[in-house]
């Protein structure tokens, strides 16, 4: 008798929350979007091959970056402000960010591969429904200017016109009416690009408007470095030195609206001392003895002069070195012409002198090795926080595994070693910033094995991680639907408590549910679940009565599917309540058979 009271206890708990049958309302998507073939990865200033813009920071191959947009058109169903200009910029960023917060993919705002096959996912993999049999029209669109060429400070006036179009925009006026003109004074050559889009799809059309200078009056003239306004003359000598007893030729050279007359190019000239039995005199400068040969960067000059400039000392006389010569800069770093600074082919390494060489700026360039490009060297000790992860970590070969090193930017001087042979330069990632980058590539590991993969930087491994590779084969995932069961029939707007499990799942697997329409058509309207758990989904109004398949998808850590499950169910035209009462009818039935179970198990 008491373990009847149990029975009976249980029914009493059980049968309220039957009835209540509570509801979890999903996300809901429209049809199956347009899917672009992507290759390559793409971020903020990637264009399209053909797109010439100063703004554009990366190209891809042909039109990747429109066939994104096309995409997120469609996903976001022609969202303001969003269309197919071919230049990835923050309205393209921001809804990359939010498809991938939809996919539980890192909300980077790039696309990579994690978001290339979430992209993938959305579209699905079946044929999308035919398209009507009357499609709205493409738009058209033509943009002109007249004139088409102005000089600067005039204005020049813009006309646009459309078909088949219900929104516009021009690049650098913003959002337009469809058709209509505006008065623009640009103040360099600027192509204008308009983009006109409507039901039918989008429009592009463009021109460009031709800035001439104006012609400067009265301009100065410019003397080794040096402003020679309009009317005004200087003294300009044909050689800087003159042989010891000899005087040195000058003339006046005067600016007349920008051209300066003559043809003398050196602003001074020194007459050298006679020559003495010594042909190799040394020279003094500030005090100090200089031997003859030496290089000064500011060689005494005549009393009353408030500059200097660089020179050679020749037979005991300082004469000045290529007068007007260039500096140079290369790294923040600016030195006159005829000196040197040491440079290193690395920001960081333990041992700097080792990797530095001596380069002398002549006339504007540095002598040496290109190689040799940064001003500075940090001696790295050693105690900079590096770690190399591998996803995933271990599975049967060949293991496809995804070997990343995190630290700070000297991660990209480095060498990632896989292990097995192969090595690679860590030259692609990113950072947010000096401290706290990241980069690595994709392995295969071909063979059964451990493997330690190494992250070496000046010769010395930094941080490693293990990764092991099995032979042979394994039972293969599979996914079961243990929830509803199949025939059941739900009416439109009732809610559809869908339970499954899996097995064999690898890590960082997720489940996907899906529905395919009886016209062939798919949508997904639950993605990134637990590989075993429930979920209950209300149907939506607009799905049609008749007989529909659930989906259930086991998708791995590349959002690939590895294994599915279907159910046939059918969507009928009665009300909500009226199968949810059928629901508990069931849940009821289910919970007879139960207590049989737990009674049969205590021994009634």
């Amino acid at each position: 008798m008491r373990k009847l009271f149990i029975s009976l206890g249980l029914v009493a708990l059980l049968v309220p929350t039957l009835a209540s049958l509570p509801t979890v309302a999903s996300a809901q998507t429209g049809g199956t979007p347009f899917c672009p073939t992507l290759t390559q990865d793409m971020w903020y200033g990637s264009c399209d091959e053909n797109i010439a813009d100063s703004d554009c920071a990366r190209h891809v191959t042909g039109d990747q970056v429109s066939q994104l947009q096309h995409f997120l058109m469609d996903y976001f169903h022609n969202p303001l402000g969003l269309w197919m200009s071919g230049f990835f910029g923050n309205k393209t960023k921001n809804y990359v960010t939010q498809f991938q917060s939809d996919y539980d993919v890192p909300t980077t705002g790039r696309v990579g591969p994690l978001t290339r096959a979430a992209i993938k996912q959305a579209c699905g993999a079946t044929t999308p429904p035919p398209p009507p049999t009357n499609p709205p029209p493409a738009p058209t669109c033509t943009l002109n200017a007249n004139p088409s060429s102005i000089t600067l400070g005039q204005s020049s006036t813009l006309t646009w016109s459309s078909t088949n179009a219900t929104q516009g925009l021009i690049i650098s006026i913003g959002s337009v009416d469809t058709s209509g003109s505006r008065t623009i004074s640009p103040l360099q050559t600027t192509t204008y690009t308009g983009a006109f889009w409507g039901q039918g799809g989008a429009a592009t059309c463009n021109t460009t408007v031709t800035v001439t200078p104006q012609t400067t009056t009265n301009a100065s003239c410019w003397f080794n470095n040096k402003e020679v306004k309009d009317g005004e003359s200087i003294t300009a000598y044909q050689s800087a030195t003159a042989s010891s007893g000899q005087q040195c030729l000058s003339e006046s050279r005067m600016c007349t609206n920008g051209t300066l007359s003559g043809s003398y190019q050196y602003e001074r000239c020194i007459v050298q001392a006679a020559s003495t039995t010594d042909t190799n005199n040394s020279c003094i400068a500030n005090g100090q003895t200089y031997p003859h040969g030496s290089h000064h960067s500011c060689i005494p000059m005549p009393t009353g002069t408030a500059y200097c400039i660089p020179g050679i000392c020749q037979n005991g006389t300082w004469v000045p070195s290529a007068p007007g010569a260039a500096s140079c800069t290369l790294d923040g770093i600016t030195k006159p012409h005829g000196l040197s600074h040491p440079f290193y082919s690395s920001r960081t390494h333990a041992n700097c002198s080792s990797i530095s060489q001596s380069r002398t700026c002549t006339n504007g360039t540095f002598s040496g090795d290109a190689n040799y490009q940064y001003a500075n060297c940090t001696t790295s000790t050693g105690t900079e926080n590096y770690t190399v992860t591998a996803t995933p970590s271990s599975g049967i070969a060949p293991l496809n595994a995804l070997v990343y090193v995190f630290g700070p930017a000297s991660i990209f001087n480095g060498t990632l070693d896989f292990g097995d042979g192969s090595t690679t330069k860590v030259d692609s990632g990113n950072c947010s910033n000096l401290t706290d980058c990241r980069g690595g590539k994709y392995h295969i590991y071909s063979t059964a094995g451990t493997y330690t993969a190494k992250f070496v930087l000046d010769g010395t491994t930094r941080a490693t991680a293990t990764i092991t590779v099995t032979s042979g084969t394994t039972a293969g995932p599979t996914v079961t639907i243990t929830s509803p069961q199949t025939g059941t029939s739900v009416a439109v707007g009732g809610t559809l408590n869908i339970a499954w499990t899996s097995a064999n799942a690898p890590s960082g697997a997720v489940v996907a549910l899906w529905i395919r329409w009886e016209s062939g058509g798919s949508h997904a309207f639950a993605t990134g679940l637990a590989t075993s758990g429930a979920y209950t989904y209300t149907l939506p109004t607009s799905l049609p009565p008749g007989n529909h398949k659930l989906w259930v998808r086991l998708l791995n850590s590349s959002y690939t599917e590895i294994a599915s499950a279907e159910l046939l169910f059918t969507v009928t035209s009665g009300t909500a309540s009226a199968t949810k009462n059928s629901q508990l009818a069931s849940a009821l039935t289910a919970l007879e058979s139960a207590l049989k179970a737990i009674l049969q198990l205590l021994g009634q």
